[in-house]
């Protein structure tokens, strides 16, 4: 039966290392990006015959996973095999070694792929080759996220365990940032729309008549964070006035009514972290636009003018609010490259409109750490660019991204198409917004995927892997 072994250092105990695993969110944060998996019930996590499912997407195919746990010795290993799911066999063994500061993770899996060894001969080499680039992937990611735990810590200069509190926690950057920060052993609550019996779950219901205009005060008393992320979605379908109108109501009135709770509270958070954008900026052509810059012109531009405004109480109150405006958030499971990467893959790539016009982005791993830059510098308020250190054209953008996936650019969407498909959506496409990041720098953030090329191959498994990762075969 094939055996694959990867072993890699931790800058942790094997203490850390093994709670890191059973905290929520683990599994969130180990699956590949580029493969879309969905928990269907977690059971009791890391415990002795617990049982977790879920969902795995290949394009349209989806495979139902059903996982046993066994073997669970705290701060040492456990193991996990298939009760269901598209192998004939797997048993997954995760142990930490060593005593100390710092520890070796080994995973070894144990498995036989489907139909025998017709399975084996057709899909091998295949299923060998993404077997070593998913797990090369977990421990790279594993290792990154605990350096950034490590970083958070000593930037806020303590361990204590944070409560944080997230708006939009089901959506691509907040459902990330509460996995990052339960695996840290941080308490999340997440602000939703609807009342809740869970524990965990807190109303905030924006909009007018007797519905909208709610929140629950009480539970949001003496939380270290509170982190507004929420928002109607501005990429995808057409760009009507009514839509206009949820985005700005969605955006706008939702952080003036949290704003004006975080101002009423008895014990208000050290922080309110709130997400805006570089369309802040509107329509610039080659201008560099570092914080200072002006308000630009346009709809997205007067929109957030207004929703940066709607946290004034918060400030007012003297609690300190940060508004982070975003440039484009590349992610394989969501964003920009999970729309763009498709229609790449098939080699139907295009560049949007003339090309010329600068897109300002950043990779999903850094806009978290920049999430949880502001949420722990107590010298970083007002507004904050989180963009990486080089804004591209949408000419280069289409280029690295046939390039590393190996495939033609089929040529240009000429501006007018853009438009008619999308309406007033497509401005996020075709403005030209060169933004810098200089309330970072001046901070010390490090970027970890600082150009597009590094940004794509790792949220794709295909960086090169820079630490001491050993990867071996058995039979």
């Amino acid at each position: 039966m094939p055996t694959l072994t990867v072993r890699s250092p931790l800058p942790v105990t094997r203490e850390e290392a093994f709670a890191w695993h059973t905290r929520p969110g683990a599994f969130e944060r180990l699956a590949p990006p580029w493969t879309r998996l969905r928990i269907v019930d977690a059971g009791a996590g890391v415990a002795e015959g617990s049982r977790v499912v879920f969902d795995a997407h290949r394009g349209p195919l989806k495979v139902r996973w059903v996982a046993h746990h066994f073997d669970v010795r705290p701060g040492v290993g456990f193991s996990d095999s298939q009760v269901r799911g598209p192998m004939r066999r797997w048993v997954h063994e995760h142990a930490v070694e060593g005593d100390g500061p710092e520890c070796r993770l080994v995973d070894t899996v144990r498995f036989q792929p489907p139909l025998g060894w017709v399975g084996g001969l057709v899909a091998g080499c295949a299923l060998r080759l993404e077997l070593e680039r998913v797990f090369r992937f977990r421990h790279a990611r594993l290792r990154a996220d605990l350096r950034r735990l490590a970083t958070f810590d000593a930037l806020r200069r303590s361990a204590k365990p944070l409560r944080v509190a997230i708006s939009g926690a089901s959506g691509f950057l907040g459902a990330t940032l509460h996995t990052v920060l339960s695996t840290g052993g941080h308490s999340v609550i997440r602000l939703v729309r609807h009342r809740s019996e869970h524990p965990d779950e807190v109303l905030i219901a924006p909009g007018a008549g007797s519905r909208g205009g709610q929140v629950d005060l009480e539970p949001l008393e003496g939380l270290d964070v509170v982190v507004h992320l929420a928002g109607e979605p501005v990429s995808g379908g057409r760009w009507t006035k009514a839509r206009m109108s949820r985005v700005r109501e969605s955006r706008v009135e939702s952080t003036r009514l949290l704003a004006l709770a975080v101002s009423q509270l008895r014990r208000p958070p050290g922080a309110f972290v709130v997400a805006s954008g570089v369309g802040y900026y509107g329509d610039r052509g080659d201008e560099l636009l570092a914080e200072d810059a002006g308000v630009g012109s346009g709809f997205f531009a007067e929109l957030t003018r207004d929703w940066e405004a709607a946290a004034e109480p918060a400030r007012q109150a003297g609690v300190r609010t940060t508004n982070l405006r975003f440039g484009a958030v590349l992610g394989a499971a969501g964003g920009v490259l999970g729309m763009l990467r498709p229609w790449h893959s098939l080699g139907l790539g295009l560049i949007a409109g003339p090309g010329t016009q600068w897109w300002s982005w950043i990779g999903l791993d850094d806009a978290i750490s920049a999430l949880m830059h502001a949420m722990a510098d107590e010298t970083l308020s007002g507004p904050v660019n989180v963009v990486a250190p080089q804004a591209v054209t949408a000419q280069e953008c289409s280029a690295v991204l046939a390039r590393v996936l190996d495939k033609p650019l089929l040529g240009r969407a000429p501006a007018w198409l853009i438009r008619l498909a999308a309406g007033g959506a497509a401005d996020w496409a075709l403005s030209s917004v060169r933004t810098a990041p200089a309330a970072l720098r001046a901070r010390g953030f490090e970027w970890a995927t600082p150009t597009l090329d590094a940004a794509v191959r790792w949220e794709l498994g295909l960086s090169a892997d820079a630490d001491s990762t050993s990867v071996a075969w058995a039979r």
